[in-house]
């Protein structure tokens, strides 16, 4: 068993000494695998966390990876032995069940000093209300712009803290990659490093070599060469996407009428295509995504369009026929009472033959690039699953943020094996709901349904289903048809959930239908 280290010992790779003399506030990294990324990055936290403020009040710190278990088997260890050597203070901690270490205070060993605390991506709710002198966000590409926008940043704010971005990227899309582009524009502000392994040195060149030919190409130009651009495995449309054909394409008023694609989102945003056939050319001229918002919104985001009097039919997804509870009214006939007329609804496709349509399609098209942005940044992330158990991408498209501007995906159920379209869930699955994590005992379609019901909150999300299917409210279990304006439906953070939880042993998951033909 090896002994604690006496004294803090540290001798930084030379590729880190930059990042350890960084005079900048913020950093970013993006680093090869087995570059030494997370041992330099938890040393520059415990270094500086030695380091008294100025105003003399305490400190904390914080490590982020994407998820709390992955901090813990990265990084426990590491910030464990390299503080090991303070162990013999009274004001050192170290407290396992919370990945947090407490040094002891440089003025009186005997009191705890500064905290450093590794967390989760998922659990980042627990830093709300929290100050933080500086914070390392590894892995960042895995990591939503929104916990580090809205949760990260503001802690760091009446301490004027420091904040590290790294990882390995995936995308040029990721947050990692584009905290590295704004880097590179304000070296003032950002420190920034890409450490390549054919530039590093770190690993020999025979091993580099050997890796090489037992990687797919993509996988080593990724892994090791950080080539943003060669990430396209599991991307379902990307390969057909042709960046040059990225350009200023205005509205011909001597083409054929425009057309609007709709997605309609049935608990997510609803996203707006509009094309125009120039010839034998399709030129797509914008691209439009929101989310809460009613179908007056989109409407009138239309009605601000420069050709909006020209525009031809507008196409519907074949499930635009659900009538929503409040109004009775489908979302067609809604549309239609708005002023929207031509309106045609598209026959659902198999996924495979709609994928297999905009493969097809894509070469053809033409993008304006000012305003399809975040509609070509849909089209390159829209991906297919990925089963972490099997190792292997599933058949079906994940259904995140990034599908809402490609097609309609299934429902996505969270289960042990990834997230699985509802159809896909079998007995035995373990799906996580908000009582906790169950075991389904029964799966498969019950009845197909003609007539459907939605629902819409306060906050504006939407939520689908047969008549007699039940939502715990705060009235307990009520079939959809029987619900009112004013009913509350309880979600996972709920008190009411939270006192059901371990009391539910297995799911009865049975898939609805919730159209005809569907």
């Amino acid at each position: 068993m090896s002994q604690p280290q006496k004294q803090f010992t540290y001798v930084p790779r030379e590729q880190f000494l930059p990042y350890h003399n960084r005079v900048q506030r913020y950093a970013c990294i993006i680093a090869h695998r087995r570059a030494g990324k997370s041992f330099a990055l938890i040393n520059d936290v415990i270094v500086r966390a030695l380091i008294p403020a100025a105003d003399g009040l305490r400190q904390q710190f914080a490590l982020m990876m994407p998820t709390q278990s992955q901090a813990r088997a990265v990084l426990w260890n590491y910030l464990k032995e390299q503080t090991a050597c303070f162990s013999h203070f009274a004001g050192y901690k170290a407290l396992e069940q919370h990945l947090t270490v407490t040094l002891p205070d440089p003025a009186n060993s005997a009191k705890p000093g500064t905290t450093i605390m590794l967390v989760g991506a998922e659990n980042a709710e627990r830093l709300r209300g929290l100050f933080l002198n500086g914070c390392v966000v590894d892995e960042a590409a895995d990591i939503s712009d929104f916990i580090i926008s809205s949760i990260i940043r503001p802690a760091l704010a009446d301490r004027q803290g420091w904040m590290t971005i790294s990882g390995t990227v995936k995308s040029i899309d990721d947050y990692l990659w584009r905290t590295y582009e704004l880097a590179q524009k304000m070296p003032l502000l950002w420190f920034h490093a890409n450490l390549k392994a054919s530039e590093t040195g770190i690993i020999p060149a025979h091993e580099l070599e050997d890796l090489q030919s037992s990687m797919s190409e993509e996988a080593y130009q990724v892994e090791f060469e950080n080539n943003v651009k060669a990430a396209t495995t599991g991307r379902i449309l990307l390969p057909y996407h042709n960046q040059q054909q990225v350009t200023k394409v205005p509205y011909d008023p001597a083409g054929m009428a425009p057309v609007t694609a709709w997605d309609l989102g049935m608990s997510d945003s609803t996203a707006i295509w509009v094309m125009q056939m120039c010839g034998r050319e399709p030129h797509v001229l914008a691209y439009y995504q929101a989310s809460g918002k009613d179908l007056a919104h989109y409407v009138e985001w239309l009605s601000k369009l420069l050709y909006a009097n020209r525009l031809g039919a507008h196409l519907l997804p074949h499930d635009s026929k659900v009538r929503e509870l409040g109004s009775g009214k489908s979302r067609i006939e809604s549309l239609r009472g708005m002023g929207l007329r031509n309106i045609k609804v598209v026959p659902k496709l198999p996924k495979d033959q709609q994928i297999e349509a905009a493969r097809q399609l894509l070469p053809k098209c033409w993008f304006n690039e000012d305003t399809t942005e975040d509609g070509r940044k849909a089209l390159r992330n829209y991906s297919f699953g990925f089963d972490q158990i099997r190792k292997v991408f599933t058949l079906s498209p994940k259904h995140d943020q990034y599908s809402n501007g490609c097609l309609v995906a299934g429902t996505m159920i969270k289960t042990a094996r990834g997230d699985v379209p509802i159809e896909d869930v079998t007995v035995g699955d373990q799906v996580v709901t908000p009582a906790g994590v169950g075991h389904v005992a029964l799966a498969g379609p019950t009845k197909r349904a003609d007539t459907v019901y939605q629902i819409t909150t306060a906050d504006g999300r939407t939520l689908t289903g047969t008549g007699e299917h039940k939502v715990f409210t705060n009235r307990g279990f009520i079939p959809f048809d029987k619900l009112t304006e004013g009913d509350i439906i309880h979600e996972g953070k709920s008190i009411f959930w939270r006192l059901l939880r371990g009391k539910t042993r297995e799911i009865f998951l049975r898939l609805h239908t919730l159209a005809a033909g569907r």
